[in-house]
């Protein structure tokens, strides 16, 4: 079954268990989507790139 993969950057599992802090800086402030058996699992969204719902702080 085809999957969408919505980040220009992907890793698997392995490597996000392996250098979890390399994953997510190899996405360079944008999501990283995480495949497990080549499927996407969940992305990886940095802090920095969200909005907070309560407003600039």
């Amino acid at each position: 079954m085809p999957h969408m993969i919505l980040s220009e950057v992907t890793a698997s599992v392995l490597e996000l268990k392996r250098n979890p802090m390399g994953t997510v800086a190899a996405g360079k402030g944008s999501p990283v989507a995480i495949l497990n058996r080549n499927e996407p699992a969940f992305y990886c969204v940095p802090a920095a790139s969200r909005r907070s719902p309560y407003g600039s702080a």
